[in-house]
């Protein structure tokens, strides 16, 4: 090759190499992402996150400080009875959550049961649930105190539509329970459910929140045609026993009356269910005026 060719093959291969630069710079650069997205995405932290300034010691400074103001008014209510136990209370709901669920009653003949209860007033009204006492033996109801106190209990009344029950003692000067405004309760609210539950554990505190407010068709009550249901339920711990004990806010207010427990197996599963206190307050001051509670029904049934 003689020195013209070597410098005509140099000349050509500058000009192709400026010519690809100049073919490559006119095209627009493509952006990272999906296929047609020519929009560049990028994820920040939005607007309006919640704040959360959580006193852990200061919450649990407020638990143990209700817990000494409400574990006073909470009571014991121990029941002899000589009937044969149909299906009542935690029986019916827990037949309700399944037909495999299996629990044992003993035999006819002298029984003792146990439930939980709240002082309403300083001389001796005490609210609890009716399926606690309804099948009690006359004389067969027994209130002990949180100070060991023992005394027989009379039962002012019962209402079985919402299964509250008044019970009286002759006493004075008792810790009253605070009662609070259910209507006021809000789904992610702290409580804490206060009872004795399986009869020997007394004076058992157990926290956890509200789950829900309003909650019904449970048919918890299968034998009572107009039961009512309006249930707040909650997941903090509660057994059989802790029925008639109280439900309370952080103001250790009570905002509930426990009730019932969703299960199989007869012990805490993880939902619990209580009357809304102002239900059962309306009820309880009916059964200590008169005995008896004052409803209407309105005589339609509709048929489908």
């Amino acid at each position: 090759m003689n020195k013209k060719s070597i410098v005509a093959a140099i000349g050509l291969i500058c000009v192709g190499i400026i010519f690809g630069a100049v073919l490559v710079s006119s095209f627009k650069a493509v952006d990272p992402g999906l296929a047609g997205n020519n929009k560049y995405v990028k994820l920040e932290t939005q607007s309006g996150a919640m704040k959360s300034q959580v006193d852990v010691k200061g919450m649990s400074d407020a638990f143990v400080a209700i817990a000494k103001k409400v574990t006073p008014t909470v009571v014991k209510v121990n029941v002899t009875t000589s009937e044969k136990r149909g299906r009542s209370g935690f029986q019916d709901f827990f037949h309700f959550f399944g037909p495999d669920f299996k629990f044992e009653f003993p035999e006819p003949g002298p029984q003792q049961g146990a439930g939980s209860g709240v002082i309403l007033t300083p001389d001796g009204y005490i609210i609890t649930n009716n399926h606690v006492v309804e099948k009690a033996d006359k004389g067969g109801i027994e209130v002990t105190l949180n100070d060991t106190r023992r005394f027989q209990a009379r039962l002012v009344g019962t209402d079985p539509t919402t299964d509250v029950a008044v019970l009286k003692i002759d006493v004075a000067d008792l810790p009253a329970a605070v009662l609070g405004n259910s209507d006021e309760v809000q789904v992610g609210e702290w409580v804490l459910a206060v009872g004795n539950p399986f009869e020997y554990l007394s004076s058992t505190v157990t926290a956890g929140i509200i789950s829900y407010v309003g909650r019904g068709n449970l048919g918890i009550r299968r034998d009572e045609k107009y039961g009512i249901e309006d249930f707040i339920q909650t997941d903090a711990a509660i057994n059989p026993g802790n029925s008639g004990g109280p439900l309370v806010n952080l103001n250790g207010q009570v905002i509930g009356i426990n009730t019932a427990i969703a299960t199989r197996t007869g012990s805490y599963v993880g939902y619990g269910f209580a009357i809304p206190i102002n239900l059962a307050k309306a009820v309880a001051e009916d059964l200590i005026n008169t005995g008896k509670v004052r409803r209407g029904y309105l005589g339609i049934t509709i048929k489908t």
